[in-house]
């Protein structure tokens, strides 16, 4: 693997991006944090969806969650963190993993959205 370049692709989702992104206390300060999401589109691999704030939603953006691979989900939760890798309840997360995708925008969207909200902060 060289540089920047990931092994694989790697779709990855961002959660509604106005109440659950830029308002959240996990993320500070806002506009490194959109200038970082900016950069990570342009990351060869990286398949980068983002939730606006208004859209329609097949699934509620609960619990973070990462799939490995459909081998293991890691999920971040509030008080603890929890690795499944019970074939079946990969299956729950890879099913919601597709639902949440449904409600994404990506590519020149999804930049667009996250430069308006860089705009908005000033």
């Amino acid at each position: 693997m060289e540089g920047d370049e990931l092994a694989h692709d790697c779709p990855c989702v961002i959660g509604r991006l106005h109440e659950t992104w830029y308002d959240s206390w996990l993320v500070d300060p806002k506009v490194t944090s959109a200038l970082i999401l900016l950069k990570a589109l342009d990351l060869p691999g990286l398949r980068l969806g983002v939730i606006p704030a208004r859209a329609e939603l097949a699934l509620f953006p609960g619990h973070a969650f990462s799939i490995f691979d459909s081998e293991q989900v890691k999920v971040e939760t509030y008080a603890s963190g929890l690795n499944i890798t019970d074939k079946a309840e990969i299956a729950v997360y890879e099913k919601a993993f597709t639902l949440l995708e449904r409600s994404a925008a990506y590519g020149d969207d999804a930049r667009a959205l996250i430069e308006a909200e860089l705009h908005a902060l000033g």
